[in-house]
C-alpha cells in the first residue's frame, strides 16, 4: 500500500505540479486561482507523504510490539517470528 502511494505520487502528482508550475511561470499576469491550485497541489503531495509515512510507522511499531509480546510468552518458534516480520 505504501509503495502504491509513492508510485502514484511520482506518476500523477509530481507531473501535475510541474505542469502547474510551468503554467504559473509562463503567464504574464498572476491570478489568484493558478496560485491557489499550485499551492494546493504541493499541500496534497506533502499530505500524502506524511500520512503514508505515519501509517507505515504505526504498522512497523505494531509488528514490533507483537513480536516482543510473543517472545515474552515464548509461544512462537523462530520461523514463526520471521513470518511475522515479513508480513
Amino acid at each position: 500500500m505504501l509503495w502504491g502511494v509513492i508510485i502514484n505520487i511520482f506518476v500523477e502528482d509530481i507531473p501535475q505540479i510541474i505542469i502547474q508550475g510551468l503554467y504559473y511561470n509562463s503567464v504574464i499576469t498572476y491570478d489568484l486561482i493558478p496560485s491557489l491550485v499550485l499551492a494546493s497541489g504541493g499541500l496534497v503531495i506533502a499530505n500524502k507523504l506524511i500520512l503514508r509515512s505515519y501509517h507505515a510507522l504505526l504498522r512497523w511499531n505494531h509488528q514490533r510490539d507483537k513480536i516482543r509480546e510473543y517472545n515474552r510468552n515464548r509461544r512462537l518458534s523462530a520461523a514463526s517470528i520471521r513470518s511475522i516480520r515479513s508480513n
